[in-house]
């Protein structure tokens, strides 16, 4: 069968309660393209959690180097998974949103690896109108994401692989397209602009974060041109000045700097 087939496997995990499907605490979606040589271990972290607490849902960019060999290995396990041709990461992350029945959404990197234990956050994620964040791990070692506040969010986003989103957050749309690389900021900036919702730093150590990705070796021009009026649009205008002054320094510095 081509790989760019659509294809999906229902959940099968059913809840004692007259046979209805129990929802889970969390959805894990994993976009993935040409990954054979790490998907599974990804998969894994997800699959060995709790049973019921999460389901994983992947969504495949029409890859062609055994990745959906992989998939279909775990397709039983996974509650719904397709293969087919894309525009990019945001867009599998908002076929994933689609699909999702959890409480919190939460994306993993198809190279990255949960490392948190699920069941010690049912306790934890109790807030639908709160995104929780919390630290991640690297080659370099343990990062430690500490406290946002709008200042921060101005100079960086918060790293993708830690963070757990309730549904309330998506309410208004997904992920942007016009942003190839950093729409996951863009969304950032979006939901701390919500007054409806609020941010949440929990001490837990989420996932290692291999730094593989397109967004650790890719620019995204469109969002760098929009990172202003973006910011200025959803934080408020202090964070707005001092990213906007850090700007113009860093400007005027490169600038006097001069070729050899």
């Amino acid at each position: 069968m081509a790989n760019t087939d659509l294809e999906s496997q229902e959940l099968k995990s059913l809840s004692g309660n007259g046979g209805k499907k129990q929802q889970p605490l969390i959805s894990v979606i994993m976009p993935v393209r040409n990954r054979v040589e790490h998907l599974e271990t990804a998969l894994l972290s997800v699959l060995s959690q709790k049973q019921g607490i999460a389901e994983l849902i992947v969504i495949d960019g029409a890859s062609t180097d055994g990745t959906v060999d992989i998939i279909r290995k775990y397709s039983d396990r996974l509650a719904y998974w397709l293969s087919e041709a894309d525009h990019g990461i945001y867009d599998a992350m908002n076929k994933g949103l689609k699909q999702a029945r959890g409480k919190y959404l939460y994306f993993l990197g198809s190279d990255d690896i949960l490392t948190v234990r699920l069941d010690e956050l049912e306790s934890v994620l109790c807030d639908p109108s709160t995104v929780y964040y919390g630290d991640y791990r690297t080659e370099a070692g343990p990062v430690r994401n500490g406290h946002y506040n709008s200042w921060r969010l101005a100079h960086w986003t918060i790293n993708h692989q830690s963070v757990f989103y309730p549904v309330k957050a998506f309410e208004n749309g997904g992920y942007s397209l016009k942003y190839k690389i950093l729409a996951d900021y863009e969304f950032n900036l979006r939901c701390f602009g919500n007054q409806r919702l609020r941010f949440r730093y929990i001490p837990y150590e989420i996932a290692f974060f291999s730094g593989q990705g397109l967004s650790s070796q890719v620019a995204d021009p469109a969002f760098l041109a929009d990172r202003l009026s973006l910011i200025r649009q959803y934080l408020p205008f202090h964070a707005f000045l001092y990213i906007s002054v850090r700007s113009f320094i860093g400007r005027l510095r490169r600038s006097m700097i001069k070729p050899a």
